[in-house]
């Protein structure tokens, strides 16, 4: 692990809001035709199947006129997550531009990360610009990024603990450092929770336990 060798991480844990909601129709097909390479009968299935929807609002009883729905996949749906996927494909594509920070996706979790020694502080700053180049991208094709729920967590030796300060870089999202303030909630990944001491808590150790069974 980084920090076993004396390095750092900090691990930005993004949050979109309502993401499958706020997919654009137009460039949801644009994104099938010109990066996936559809055409012909296969994407008119793929935009019948996105467009054409419509929607209302109901209040105590009393119900809105229809109005088309211009965007939003369909939940609960086996291709809901892959249609996202798609989507973001360009995310991949701008956090690859910077050679020393990486990530992990899946569906609307979006995880990137940097490993750096306390001599490679460019490091950090190569994070902060992609994650500032991401946030521009996300408002470009209509993805809200909840910045009060989108999380930072910082894992380091005892050493190379982060004090405030207020020239150091900011990524303008709740920070949380491992092993520090005994009152902070524990960092959440997708199917895991990790406490302040990197052990696992809740969702995680009912998940091993219900592995360990089968």
């Amino acid at each position: 692990m980084a920090a076993a060798s004396g390095k750092s991480t900090v691990l930005v844990l993004l949050d979109l809001s309502s993401a499958f909601d706020t997919v654009d129709h137009t460039i949801m097909i644009e994104r099938l035709r010109d990066l996936v390479g559809m055409a012909g009968p296969v994407l008119d299935w793929f935009s019948s199947y996105l467009t054409g929807r419509s929607f209302s609002v109901s209040i105590n009883n009393i119900q809105s006129d229809s109005a088309d729905l211009l965007c939003g996949v369909p939940q609960g749906s086996v291709l809901g997550p892959v249609l996202f996927l798609l989507y973001v494909l360009p995310l991949g594509h701008i956090i690859r531009q910077y050679s020393d920070v990486f990530y992990h996706l899946f569906a609307d979790d979006i995880q990137i990360y940097c490993s750096f020694k306390s001599s490679e502080p460019h490091k950090l700053s190569s994070l902060i610009n992609c994650l500032s180049e991401l946030k521009q991208w996300l408002n470009d094709n209509s993805l809200q990024l909840n910045s009060s729920k989108t999380e930072t967590l910082i894992i380091a030796p005892d050493r190379q603990r982060p004090r405030k300060s207020s020239s150091e870089p900011s990524s303008g999202f709740r920070t949380r450092t491992h092993g520090s303030a005994p009152d902070l909630v524990p960092a959440r990944r997708l199917g895991e929770s990790r406490g302040r001491s990197g052990t696992e808590t809740g969702h995680a150790r009912r998940g091993n336990q219900t592995g360990d069974r089968t």
